[in-house]
């Protein structure tokens, strides 16, 4: 999503404090969401022994932090797509967690993730606002 969606990253990540109380307690709650996600995900894996993780916290946080930094930095016709950037991040993410990497064509990666309304259609045009 951040790759696709940059300001609105850039909004729920870095200035959430500028939301309405019900939008900043939406918000909140969805990024509450997704953490959990990742943290039952790290534990299942590190439960079944597919995962060889020492410190569930600081793995979650790493990947997340890895996801969520997309946006900092990529751009369209940049060197990367957003699918290669997909298929090295799946690669990266099964090697912090250490367990074998999956061949894109079985991971899933390279999956199409929708523009939000809340995203200009030329996303370059409020770059100067995140400066």
């Amino acid at each position: 999503m951040e790759a696709v969606n940059p300001l609105t990253s850039y909004v729920t990540d870095r200035e959430v404090r500028a939301l309405s109380a019900a939008n900043r307690a939406r918000v909140l709650g969805l990024r509450d969401d997704y953490e959990s996600m990742f943290q039952q995900v790290l534990e299942r894996g590190k439960r079944t022994g597919q995962f060889q993780i020492d410190d569930l916290s600081t793995t979650r946080m790493a990947l997340l932090e890895m996801c969520n930094g997309v946006s900092n930095w990529y751009r369209p016709g940049g060197r990367l797509s957003v699918a290669e950037i997909q298929d090295r991040f799946a690669d990266l993410a099964t090697r912090l967690v250490g367990c074998p990497s999956v061949p894109p064509a079985e991971s899933g990666t390279g999956l199409q993730v929708a523009r939000l309304d809340s995203e200009p259609l030329d996303q370059h045009a409020d770059e100067e606002a995140l400066a």
